[in-house]
């Protein structure tokens, strides 16, 4: 006998423990991205304009708030010159506070 189709899991139903994993994924990718983005020297604006993403939207991928497709985890990978399991490792530092840089004191 066929099995029934399994019920599709959408943010309208999702349980709080399937909303904190997802966000803590979208987070920890996001912190990954911006980490390799880093490393290779390129800008937010710069690696934004050659993805052809507004930079809005690449600062809110970095800061785990986009919901990213396999296309769009790609399209990241493949325009900063990484294979796109790079994408899934563990981030190696620590979250950075949202926000301008402080000044320093003078």
């Amino acid at each position: 006998m066929p099995q029934p189709p399994a019920a599709r899991i959408t943010r309208s139903n999702e349980t709080p423990r399937q909303r904190s994993r997802r966000e803590a994924a979208q987070v920890a990718v996001g912190r990954r991205i911006a980490e390799l983005r880093e490393a290779s020297g390129q800008t937010q604006a710069g690696l934004a304009e050659q993805l052809g993403l507004s930079m809005r939207y690449f600062q809110s991928i970095e800061v785990g708030r986009a919901n990213l497709t396999i296309g769009s985890l790609t399209r990241i990978a493949y325009g900063m010159g990484v294979e796109v399991i790079e994408l899934f490792s563990a981030p190696t530092t620590q979250a950075r506070k949202p926000g301008r840089p402080r000044r320093a004191p003078k």
